[in-house]
């Protein structure tokens, strides 16, 4: 068996405590990385779904003016789609 010396440093454990540390370093590298992803992900899913309902109202808005207006004949589509619309989206209460 080899004894070292009280004074002496084990090579081993310094390698070790190094590479510990550098992957420590690097997880929490990983992690921040991962969280600021997460954070302009869900910034982007919002602002997004924000303007898919401004759009939608803007169609729906459209096609009642236009049917004010007297251009139904053109536009009976646009108003029987957001018709639908509303219908699927109410159609969950229907079915309870």
């Amino acid at each position: 068996m080899i004894k070292l010396n009280s004074g002496a440093q084990n090579p081993l454990k310094a390698t070790n405590e190094a590479r510990i540390n550098y992957l420590s370093n690097a997880l929490n590298q990983a992690v921040t990385a991962n969280n600021k992803a997460r954070s302009e992900y869900r910034n982007l899913a919002t602002h997004l779904s924000g303007m898919i309902k401004i759009t939608n109202n803007q169609r729906s808005d459209l096609a009642l003016k236009q049917i004010a207006y007297g251009k139904a004949d053109t536009n009976e589509d646009l108003l029987r789609e957001s018709l639908m619309d509303a219908l699927h989206s109410k159609a969950m209460y229907y079915n309870a």
